[in-house]
């Protein structure tokens, strides 16, 4: 066996799964939760729909609640949003690297003037070779 060969199978043996971490994509699921808070701090659901599942399950306090496609949870969260003003979002708790991550977290609301810190959730999951949204609760 020519040793080019040798040398490659080695490396492909050895070669350690860092795709669990950072997707061909470059994104880290840090980056996404960052890119989340930063949205719903704004109450701008475009800074994150691209992050979105082809289905994602959505569960809103005093809302609806349940597993929709990812144009329906922009529409979903984008009305709530409207509805209510938000001034901070912030994950306190994650654990990015699971195969499974999650971040957990406060956000505040102003609903028809009154203030309201409601429990934000997110988990993720990874889709070929990015990681998407599949969870989004605010409660």
């Amino acid at each position: 066996m020519p040793i080019y060969l040798v040398v490659l199978l080695a490396a492909l043996i050895g070669a350690p799964e860092s795709g669990l971490a950072r997707p061909q994509n470059g994104q880290r699921p840090a980056d996404i939760f960052a890119d989340i808070a930063e949205g719903l701090s704004a109450a701008d659901i475009s800074r994150i729909s691209s992050s979105f599942a082809s289905q994602v399950h959505v569960t809103l306090r005093g809302g609806e609640s349940g597993l929709f496609s990812s144009n329906q949870g922009y529409a979903l969260l984008q009305r709530y949003l409207h509805d209510r003003s938000t001034s901070a979002c912030a994950f306190t708790e994650s654990a990015e690297s699971s195969g499974a991550p999650y971040a957990t977290g406060t956000i505040l609301l102003n609903a028809r003037g009154k203030k309201e810190r409601a429990q934000v959730y997110v988990a993720l999951a990874r889709v070929r070779d990015r990681w998407v949204i599949t969870h989004l609760t605010i409660y």
